[in-house]
């Protein structure tokens, strides 16, 4: 008696083996096309995070360096929109030097104003503000409080609108020194 012996796949096993394979293939593809969706996400955001961690940091520079000035009520003029100052921290002229700098608002994006060059930053939202912190805590739309002070805020906030909002302390002297001959006249 002769036994036959099969050397191949039957029609039904081949259908498995193929079923089997278009299976994993279609989840390979399906994971590879949700991983590089992610990394495009994660590349957009990181983009977005830099931007936004590099114009808290310039907004932090140049409030942090803030020198008081000694005309009075000339400090720091500030409202909702707008503030300006000296700073020995400027964006563009030469660190340590005290260099006269704006932080403005308008039509939905944030300026930096220094000389004569105003640089947009970046887009912010239209309901965007600054305001002013005084010493006893007290957060102002305006500064000065006080035309016939030299004080600075003793910090300056950014709300840019959309919840995200730089706080920036000023750690300068928040008074000028004065002159050896101004204090002698006022003796």
């Amino acid at each position: 008696m002769k036994k036959d012996t099969q050397f191949g796949l039957s029609l039904l096993e081949l259908l498995v083996s193929f079923t089997i394979v278009s299976l994993v293939s279609t989840l390979l593809l399906q994971g590879f096309g949700f991983a590089l969706s992610l990394y495009e996400r994660l590349q957009s955001r990181s983009v977005q995070y830099s931007e936004e961690l590099m114009v808290s940091s310039w907004f932090r520079q140049t409030v942090h360096s803030m020198v008081a000035s000694k005309m009075r009520g000339e400090s720091l003029k500030g409202s909702t929109i707008e503030f300006s100052g000296v700073t020995v921290a400027p964006l563009i002229g030469t660190r340590g030097i005290p260099t006269e700098f704006s932080w403005i608002i308008d039509n939905g994006k944030l300026y930096y104003r220094e000389f004569d060059q105003t640089i947009v930053i970046r887009e912010i939202e239209i309901n965007s503000t600054f305001s002013f912190r005084s010493e006893a805590g007290i957060w102002f739309d305006s500064w000065p409080q006080d035309l016939q002070s030299f004080d600075l805020p003793a910090a300056v906030r950014f709300d840019d609108g959309s919840g995200g909002i730089v706080t920036s302390g000023i750690r300068m002297r928040l008074k000028p020194d004065l002159l050896l001959e101004e204090s002698r006249l006022e003796r």
